[in-house]
Parts: C-alpha cells; structure tokens; sequence
C-alpha cells in the first residue's frame, strides 16, 4: 500500500490552474490557484459560522423569551440582550469578511490572502465566543452533554481546523510582510521617477 500518490505534486509554487468558488450571487467566479496565497477555502469558514451562529441565536432567542426570572422573560435583562446582540453581529461580521474575502479573490488583488485569513480568524472566534453564550444563556441546560454543549464542543473544533487562530495570525503577519518589502523595493524607483 502507498502512502503517497504516483505523481506527488510540489506544493510550495502555483501550480497555474483554475479553481472554482461559489460567489455570494451564486455565480462561479475562477480564481487563479496560487498555492499558499490564495486560499478560498479560508474564505469560507465565515459563511459556515455564520450559518451556525444564527442558529445558535434562534435557540438562544427561544429560552430567553420562555424562561422567566423574578417574574420577567430573561430577555428582558440588559446582561441577555449584550449576549443575543454580540452573537447578531458575530454572525454578520463573518459573512461580511466573506463576502469581502471571495471579492478580494475574484480580482486577484495582493491581500485577498490576508483577507481570507482574518476571515477564518474571526470565524473561529466569533463562533466559539456565541457557542459560549449559548450554553450560559441556557444555563444548567447548557452544561448538560446535549445538543448544546455538543455546539461548544464543535465551535472548539471548528477553530482548529483549517489552521487554528495562531496560525492565522502567522498567515497574516507574513504577508503583511511580503507586502512591506514589495513597497519598500518599489519606494526607491517611485523617489528617482519625482526627482
């Protein structure tokens, strides 16, 4: 049995082919395969904890408008309303950085990497932080191993996978980088061209 394939490919150039990626209307955008530059798939995990993250706020919403304390529905409480409002806009921030990180790959623009890379930095963050609020919002409920703390558990996951938040934080420092030796190297001929 072979561990690896016939035909290994190197993985530290472009390889110069096309890959497919599903923009926000549905069409298929191609962006060039840059090897470690662009990375879609980094893209993508916005959109998949925002859909997890609304979810979670449909649950949330739920007990909190059913479960009373002191004769008033939790939502009434200003500490439950910050928790359902920071998770609202983790779910929108991520499918923003979406968004923005597929547009930055469509026109192949240089920092289309360090967008995709905040994108899955945020997304793993942001998930973990609702699937926080989550389980305290349900309170003992939450603690309990159910569907809840099985979302806590999965958020964990999620910010692992695909490169935890450290590397990312490495993927974005590099290219910011690279980007500031390009600058650097192009400031001379731009100061020789006003001269």
């Amino acid at each position: 049995m072979r561990a690896e394939p016939v035909h290994p490919r190197r993985r530290d150039r472009p390889t110069g082919r096309r890959q497919r990626t599903a923009s926000r209307h549905g069409r298929q955008l191609r962006t060039r395969h840059l090897g470690r530059k662009a990375a879609p798939e980094r893209a993508l995990y916005g959109i998949m904890a925002s859909g997890l993250i609304e979810n979670m706020l449909e649950k949330s919403m739920q007990r909190v408008e059913s479960r009373k304390a002191f004769r008033r529905p939790l939502a009434d409480y200003q500490y439950v309303q910050g928790r359902m409002s920071d998770m609202k806009i983790a779910s929108v921030v991520c499918r923003l950085m979406t968004y923005a990180g597929l547009e930055k790959l469509a026109a192949n623009t240089e920092d289309a990497s360090i967008v995709c890379s905040v994108g899955k930095f945020l997304a793993g963050e942001k998930l973990l932080e609702a699937a926080e609020h989550l389980v305290q919002l349900h309170g003992h409920l939450g603690f309990m191993n159910n569907h809840l703390s099985r979302q806590l558990r999965d958020a964990v996951g999620m910010r692992i996978a695909g490169g935890t938040s450290d590397i990312q934080r490495i993927n974005i420092f590099n290219q910011m980088r690279h980007q500031h030796h390009l600058n650097a190297n192009a400031a001379p001929v731009h100061m020789a061209a006003a001269e």
